[in-house]
């Protein structure tokens, strides 16, 4: 019985078969050496219910052997497919990293760009209207119209230039006169020494 494939349904009822017979063959041997030895009183089987129990006993045993061999079948099965499936989500995980790498890689590029893109927006605005350099990175806003505006509001807090009247500069100026007794450069007169001069020559002097 042991050549018997038990795998399969009809390794398993052959098993069966080859049980009943082997229990009807073992059933006659003893009738023989119980006659043949002239030990024990023999009892032969007379009723089916007899012949039933000792079946029974003999397809359980075949049951057990196959239902065994059955269940590690199964379970081997069972490994290979669970590697099988762990082994496709390793390689799923692996694609699935490298997609995240390549999206990350990606939004970091177009944010990059989309911070260029902005210096060269405040460039051009700032450059347009005259707003000192050292204040192009406190510019904010990301559309022209927003980083117009920020622009204005910083040029709105800048101080202004002082203004002159009349093209004359405030206050008093002092230029440099020559020690030389040479007259002087009129550009090196200072305002009082051109009105004394002015007050001289407008009132000549008497000859006694």
């Amino acid at each position: 019985m042991s050549d018997l494939d038990l795998t399969t349904p009809e390794g398993g009822v052959a098993a069966a078969e080859s049980a009943a017979d082997s229990a009807g063959s073992d059933v006659r041997a003893g009738s023989e050496s119980g006659a043949s030895s002239g030990g024990g009183e023999f009892k032969a089987i007379t009723s089916q219910e007899a012949l039933d129990a000792i079946l029974t006993k003999r397809l359980e045993r075949a049951e057990k052997a196959s239902s065994k061999k059955y269940g590690e079948t199964i379970k081997s099965l069972e490994d290979k497919i669970a590697a099988f499936e762990t082994e496709k989500l390793s390689e799923s995980e692996k694609l699935q990293k490298r997609l995240e790498d390549a999206e990350k890689l990606a939004s970091e590029r177009a944010g990059e760009l989309t911070k260029l893109q902005r210096e060269r927006q405040v460039f051009d605005l700032a450059q347009e209207h005259e707003l000192p350099r050292a204040l192009w990175d406190r510019v904010r806003g990301d559309t022209d119209e927003e980083i117009l505006a920020d622009i204005e509001a910083l040029k709105g807090v800048l101080p202004g230039k002082p203004e002159t009247k009349g093209g004359f500069p405030q206050g008093p100026t002092r230029t440099t006169v020559t020690p030389t007794g040479d007259a002087a450069d009129p550009g090196d007169l200072t305002a009082d020494d051109i009105l004394k001069s002015l007050s001289y020559s407008a009132f000549p002097q008497s000859s006694y």
